[in-house]
């Protein structure tokens, strides 16, 4: 009987110890099944919102690039005051040409006048207080792009978020702002075409809280900031967890910042993970439902519970987790030794100051035949005796050990020796972990040796193009103060030269009217007279080109001063000119509105009298004679051109044609001194441009003249005149 009630008593102390057991188990189980869940739905949060923030970064990014290239554009093209708003347009459009997700481009003057936009929605013509604007009159110091505050759109009731990027002139002061509009929807449906599952959302906010995109959508949004959400009949304030976007500041660079939290839009217990977009102040949110995520873990949980019923369901049960510790214990040796296998750079670990296990690619970078060279053996076996800096190794190395133990992980780079005592330069990433309260280190090594011999050799080529740019600046400053030197003496020495003949031509000149009033030309015989006629027209031929040598020199020594002016006044002031030294003589002068330039109009005003003269002379034996100023476009770029339709001349010859007293016809058939082009050419060289001639005999003479970069200048061509060049004048535009 008492072996009866023992044997019971211990069936019965079996069973509760059994079942002790089991509900033991069973808790401590679904705590860290419980735990797992958790930390699986934190790593899922944070990895989706390293996804959305590099998308949401990636497509921000895009936008300031295009507009930062519609900023070089506008600057390439003279700056926003250089240009129509039709070109203004076309060089924003250039940079957005395929971006659905963009509403519109905007480019308001600082004083808020909208200057052009890619839509063909009609706007206000100003927006003084645009949120851009106003940011950068505040910051002006500020190039680079910033996204603002979303702003509401009630034409079309949406929300749109504004890029902005300050356009800067050559002086360094800002003309305007670029204002990209993003459709706030392009986010959201972003986020929907995810399809997540019941309890995610993921929202985009700013650091104040403000929420830019969200999905699930909030409901219809009013036209103002979204400041409040009804819930539960009633309007709470909503603010976006503004305390995290602080703590996020804290956290390294790439991590997510991950806390638990009441929703503010639902209030449920929600698992999030936080990233800030990169370079802008935007925070990409990715929440999980907490409870809705442990739904599937408590039905487990329920079943194992309703399983404790059955002393063999806890067995069974027992032996299953006891099968998944096994299982989870092998798969994780097997992924160890993966990595171990695959990995291309050396991995040791050492415990204490031995080395305990290595990969093929530490036998091979160290020139181990077998592990065993390498297991086994003090750490020093793979450190020289000192650094290139004189320090021990060892103590080098032990530092690193207790900088690891005091932060985890450490980074360096190390002078190491191969088993055969090759030294090479290697990067190590030193890392401590513990396994059942043993500390261990995994040194992971990589040889940087022909990396730092390239690096050397670029510091070195470096060196040496400093010294051969500083010799070469220092030569042609030499070559420039002889040549300055040289052209002061020239000038100097034509001068000279110049007032040294003139002196003697008078005198000719005056000695020859002299003897005509003396004798009376009656007392010479027809021949002589004709004679003293030529000498003194040559005299005055040689004066006139002594002037024109002379006005030659002081257009290469005026000093230029510049401003914008049309360049159709200056003509229309010289055609006056010509006009009233033969008022019977009828001509056809067409000369167009709006040639805008910036340069010295003293000199321009020479170069237009030089080659209006010219046309004005050759078009004299012209039936219908007819004179052009415009300006015009080709292959080449923009330009000016002055077209007549007079004489013309061979344009084998056209080599010649700005030479100094070069002619394309006799002095009797058409008189000058050949010097004006030669001025003309000169005049436009020193405003940086360039000047040819189409020309055909009988079929008249175009001049066109380019300024290169100046062609911005060109600010509009006003409509052209009724009229023009007859059929056969030579081309232009």
């Amino acid at each position: 009987m008492k072996m009866t009630k023992r044997l019971r008593i211990a069936v019965w102390a079996s069973i509760s110890l059994a079942i002790a057991i089991a509900a033991l188990l069973f808790n401590l189980s679904a705590q860290e099944d419980r735990r797992e869940v958790l930390s699986h739905a934190g790593e899922i949060s944070a990895a989706v919102s390293g996804s959305l923030e590099e998308q949401a970064s990636a497509a921000l990014r895009d936008i300031t690039n295009g507009l930062f290239g519609a900023q070089a554009e506008i600057r390439n093209m003279g700056g926003i005051e250089m240009m129509t708003q039709a070109n203004l347009r076309y060089a924003i459009e250039r940079e957005f040409q395929d971006h659905a997700n963009i509403v519109d481009i905007v480019y308001l003057a600082m004083d808020g006048e909208v200057k052009a936009h890619i839509t063909d929605t009609t706007l206000p013509a100003r927006y003084p207080d645009a949120l851009a604007l106003r940011y950068y009159r505040e910051h002006p110091d500020d190039t680079g792009a910033r996204a603002l505050r979303p702003l509401y759109e009630s034409v079309n009731r949406k929300w749109l978020l504004p890029v902005a990027v300050p356009d800067f002139n050559y002086a360094g002061k800002i003309d305007g702002v670029l204002i990209a509009l993003i459709d706030i929807n392009y986010f959201q449906a972003v986020y929907a075409r995810l399809n997540p599952r019941k309890g995610w959302e993921y929202t985009l906010a700013t650091a104040e809280g403000i929420i830019v995109a969200r999905y699930p959508a909030l409901d219809e949004a009013p036209p103002e900031p979204v400041a409040g959400v009804n819930i539960g009949g009633e309007t709470r304030p909503l603010r976006f967890f503004p305390q995290e976007a602080q703590a996020l500041g804290r956290v390294p660079e790439g991590q997510a910042h991950q806390f638990t939290a009441a929703n503010p839009v639902s209030g449920r217990d929600t698992i999030y993970a936080a990233r800030r977009l990169m370079s802008q102040p935007f925070i990409m949110y990715v929440g999980l439902d907490r409870e809705e995520h442990l739904r599937e873990w408590r039905a487990r949980t329920l079943e194992k519970l309703l399983g404790l019923a059955l002393l063999a369901a806890v067995l069974l049960a027992s032996a299953v987790l006891l099968l998944r510790a096994i299982k989870r214990a092998a798969r994780d040796t097997e992924i160890t030794n993966a990595v171990m296998r695959c990995a291309g750079d050396s991995i040791l670990i050492s415990r204490g100051a031995g080395f305990t296990a290595c990969n093929a690619a530490a036998l091979s970078m160290y020139r181990a035949r077998s592990a065993e060279e390498l297991v086994g053996r003090p750490v020093g076996i793979v450190c020289p005796e000192r650094q290139p800096d004189g320090a021990d190794s060892l103590r080098v190395m032990q530092d690193k050990y207790r900088l690891a133990d005091s932060h985890g992980a450490t980074s360096f780079e190390f002078q190491g020796r191969r088993l055969d005592g090759e030294l090479f330069t290697a990067e190590i990433n030193l890392a401590m972990f513990q396994v059942e309260e043993e500390t261990y280190y995994l040194c992971v090594t990589r040889d940087i040796t022909d990396r730092k011999r390239a690096e050397e050799e670029i510091r070195r080529l470096n060196v040496e193009l400093e010294s051969r740019v500083a010799r070469r600046t220092e030569q042609l400053s030499r070559a420039k103060s002889q040549l300055e030197a040289s052209n002061t003496e020239l000038q100097a020495f034509s001068y000279s030269i110049a007032h040294d003949i003139r002196a003697p031509v008078r005198h000719i000149l005056g000695f020859t009217d002299m003897i005509r009033m003396d004798e009376g030309a009656g007392a010479f015989t027809e021949n002589v007279n004709q004679l003293i006629s030529r000498i003194i027209k040559s005299g005055q031929r040689i004066n006139a080109m002594i002037d024109s040598l002379l006005n030659l020199g002081k257009v290469s020594q005026k000093n230029m001063v510049e401003q914008e002016f049309d360049l159709g006044e200056i003509a229309d002031s010289v055609l006056e000119t010509l006009r009233t030294r033969e008022p019977a003589r009828a001509i056809d002068l067409n000369v167009h509105r709006g040639l805008r330039i910036k340069g010295d109009p003293v000199l321009m005003h020479m170069a237009m009298e030089n080659l209006l003269s010219n046309a004005w002379k050759f078009t004299g034996k012209t039936a219908n004679p007819a004179i052009i100023v415009a300006a015009g476009e080709d292959e080449a770029g923009c330009h000016f051109f002055v077209s007549d339709n007079g004489a013309g001349f061979e344009m084998k010859h056209a080599h010649r044609l700005f030479e100094p007293f070069a002619r394309m016809h006799s002095a009797a058939e058409f008189p000058g001194t050949g010097v004006g082009l030669a001025t003309v050419r000169r005049i436009v060289a020193r405003h940086g441009g360039i000047i040819r001639a189409e020309s055909a005999p009988g079929r008249g003479t175009t001049f066109y003249l380019a300024f290169g970069a100046r062609d911005a200048r060109v600010y509009a061509r006003a409509r052209e005149p009724e009229g023009g060049l007859p059929q056969e004048a030579a081309t232009a535009d």
